[in-house]
C-alpha cells in the first residue's frame, strides 16, 4: 500500500514532524511519499501513482484548489490538526461549508493533542453531529516521544518553557514571576517565525528579568532537543490563553522528560492534569501566585506518567495503519 502525503516538506514545522514520524514507524508496510502542499493538486496527481491521498496541513493552506480533483481521487484521508470542540473555532478557511470539506474523505483524523475533546452538540451544525456518529471522525492524540535517561536538573531552580508564540504562552508572565524568585535561572524555546520578533521579545523578556539569567532557544529544536532541556529543568510552565489556546503539543516534549508542570486550567491540558498542578488561568496574570506555585513545583520529584506510554509514538503509528488499511479495503 502507498500513501501520498501531502503537506509542508521544505522547512521544519509540527505537521511535517507528524508526516515524518508516520514514515519512519510504518514504512516498509506501508509506503508513504511526502510532496509539498504547495504545488499544484493536477501536477501532484499526474507524477505520482498512491493507493490513498493523505492531505496533511492545518490553517492557511490551499483548501480551494483541491476541491475540483477530490471526488476523482477513490480512496482519501484528511488530518484536522489543532481541531476544537467546534468546527467553528480556529479553524482553516474553508473554501465551502466544513461539513462539505469534511465529506470530501473517507476519514478525517481528528488530531487533537491533550484534549481528547469530541465534537460538542451545542456548537456544530447538525451534518457535523451525524458524521460523528457515523464514524466518520477518528480521534488519534498527538504522539508523546519517550525520554531518554533520566532528569539531571543542576543546583540553581531552572524553570523552563516551550511554545509558540510567546505571548499566547504567557512568556512574559514566566519571566515576571522568575523576577520575583530571584535565585532562578529561566529557559524559553520559541524558534524565531515571520509572524512575531522573537528578537524583540528576548530584549523584553531580559528587563524584566534584570539579573536572572536568561537562556533563550530561538532556532527550531528537534523534540529530542527540547526532552532534553526539559530534564534539566525542575518546572516545566505552561498556559494557554482561552482564545488563542492552540499548539498545546508544545507541553508534550515537558511531559515525557517527567519534569513537573504548572499548568493552567484549560481544556487544552485535560490530559495530563492529574500529573500537574493546577492553576486558575488569571493567576497566571498575578506574578506573585505563579511564583509561589513554581517554588511548590520545584520540589516535586521528577516522574514521567502513564500517559506517555498510553499516547506512544509506536500506538499513534498504529491507530493510521488500521485508518489506512480500513480505508484500502472499502469498497
Amino acid at each position: 500500500m502507498k500513501v501520498l502525503m501531502v503537506g509542508v516538506t521544505d522547512r521544519p514545522c509540527g505537521t511535517r514532524g507528524y508526516s515524518q514520524g508516520l514514515k519512519e514507524r510504518l514504512e516498509p508496510s506501508i509506503e508513504i511519499e511526502e510532496v509539498s502542499l504547495f504545488d499544484p493538486p493536477e501536477e501532484l496527481l499526474s507524477d505520482h501513482k498512491f493507493d490513498i491521498l493523505h492531505l496533511n496541513f492545518a490553517e492557511n493552506a490551499p483548501y480551494g484548489e483541491w476541491i475540483p480533483f477530490l471526488s476523482s481521487i477513490p480512496r482519501k484521508v484528511w488530518t484536522f490538526h489543532h481541531a476544537r470542540e467546534s468546527v467553528y473555532e480556529r479553524h482553516p478557511t474553508y473554501p465551502i461549508e466544513p461539513h462539505e470539506w469534511f465529506s470530501q474523505f473517507d476519514r478525517v483524523i481528528v488530531n487533537q493533542p491533550l484534549t481528547g475533546a469530541s465534537f460538542k452538540l451545542a456548537w456544530n451544525p447538525p451534518e457535523v453531529l451525524s458524521m460523528a456518529e457515523s464514524g466518520h471522525f477518528v480521534y488519534i492524540p498527538q504522539p508523546i516521544p519517550h525520554a531518554m535517561g533520566q532528569s539531571k536538573p543542576g543546583k540553581i531552580l531552572r524553570i523552563a518553557s516551550h511554545g509558540f508564540p510567546t505571548r499566547f504562552k504567557r512568556m512574559r508572565e514566566i519571566c515576571e514571576a522568575a523576577a520575583m524568585i530571584k535565585e532562578c535561572e529561566v529557559h524559553l524555546m520559541c524558534a524565531r517565525s515571520p509572524h512575531v520578533d522573537v528578537d524583540a521579545e528576548e530584549g523584553i523578556f531580559r528587563q524584566i528579568l534584570g539579573d536572572v539569567p536568561l537562556i533563550m532557544d530561538k532556532e527550531f529544536l528537534t523534540v529530542e532537543r527540547i526532552i532534553e532541556n526539559f530534564q534539566r529543568a525542575h518546572v516545566g510552565v505552561f498556559s494557554a490563553i482561552p482564545s488563542q489556546g492552540g499548539q498545546s503539543a508544545a507541553i508534550l516534549p515537558a511531559v515525557a522528560a517527567g519534569t513537573p508542570l504548572v499548568v493552567s486550567d484549560s481544556w487544552h491540558f485535560n490530559t495530563i492534569k492529574p500529573y500537574a498542578m493546577i492553576m486558575d488561568a488569571n493567576d497566571f496574570l498575578d506574578e506573585a501566585r505563579l511564583a509561589q506555585s513554581i517554588t511548590i513545583a520545584a520540589h516535586l520529584p521528577a516522574s514521567v506518567p502513564p500517559i506517555v506510554e498510553e499516547m506512544s509514538w509506536e500506538r499513534v503509528a498504529e491507530m493510521h495503519k488500521e485508518v489506512y488499511q480500513d480505508v484500502f479495503n472499502s469498497p
